[in-house]
């Protein structure tokens, strides 16, 4: 079990009780104090002039602790650690407790409890594994603001002509974010807060799988091909026509843009 004061101790019967004081460790903007180790355990993240934590779990805690402080000064960090960097500066390690790693998970989720690092802190997880119920802007992960989410899921909406590029343009997010919330894997909590808009995205989703990577969905009109037997087709799904004549669809699209002369036989007409 894990003690909330200056010393925490591993119970396991397996091995003898463990006493580390809780500066077993100290660092000083960044730099690890006493040597270089492997610890496996579960560690604290303490920043000055705030009573509120970071609890994390590693197999390599010292390891850890500088790939936080590295994410850190490049800005790469979960927004509550980042914007607790922003104003207190580098934390300091704390190893917490050493165990086995099958304890990790269970030792760090009992960690987070006591400290109330979730709500009171900066952990954006409940436990290892597990996201927490906030959503949105106020999880520690969310690199964009509600307001962005929702402008992006605006355009993809009302503004059917615009390109992914466009909106990425616009809104100042990643393609991936867009890509995500068009085809409905992320950012569920649209879904509960405008319900009528995202039954339309739903539905735009599902009018993209039938037409997707067609050449008529997007104004393209490929050169006429010829096979082996002498048959002249006109191809308008790519990926549709190699699957029904047992073809390569990467190695079909190449004769087809003229970068190879011919696939299995099969050359432009």
């Amino acid at each position: 079990m894990l003690a909330h004061n200056g010393q925490v101790k591993i119970s396991n019967t397996s091995k003898q009780n463990l006493h580390l004081p809780v500066k077993y460790y100290f660092c000083i903007m960044g730099i690890l104090i006493k040597g270089s180790f492997m610890t496996i355990g579960i560690y604290l993240l303490k920043f000055k002039n705030t009573d509120k934590v970071y609890i994390g779990q590693s197999i390599n805690i010292e390891d850890r602790y500088t790939s936080h402080c590295t994410n850190l000064r490049c800005g790469n960090s979960s927004k509550k650690l980042q914007e607790a960097f922003n104003i207190y500066g580098l934390p300091e390690l704390e190893i917490l407790i050493e165990c086995d790693k099958s304890e990790l998970n269970d030792l760090e989720n009992e960690a987070i409890i006591i400290y109330n690092s979730v709500s009171n802190g900066f952990n954006t997880m409940s436990s290892y594994g597990f996201s927490s119920e906030l959503c949105g802007e106020e999880c520690g992960n969310a690199k964009y603001t509600n307001e962005q989410i929702y402008e992006v899921f605006k355009y993809l909406i009302y503004c059917q002509d615009m390109t992914h590029k466009d909106i990425v343009s616009i809104t100042g997010v990643s393609r991936g974010v867009v890509s995500d919330i068009s085809s409905c894997k992320r950012y569920h909590w649209l879904k509960d807060t405008y319900p009528e808009e995202y039954s339309i995205l739903e539905k735009l989703k599902l009018t993209r799988r039938k037409t997707r990577r067609t050449a008529s969905s997007r104004n393209l009109e490929y050169p006429e091909i010829l096979s082996p037997d002498g048959t002249i087709y006109k191809i308008d799904s790519i990926r549709g026509f190699a699957r029904e004549h047992d073809l390569n669809p990467n190695a079909l699209g190449r004769v087809l843009r003229k970068q190879s002369n011919s696939h299995k036989g099969w050359v432009l007409a």
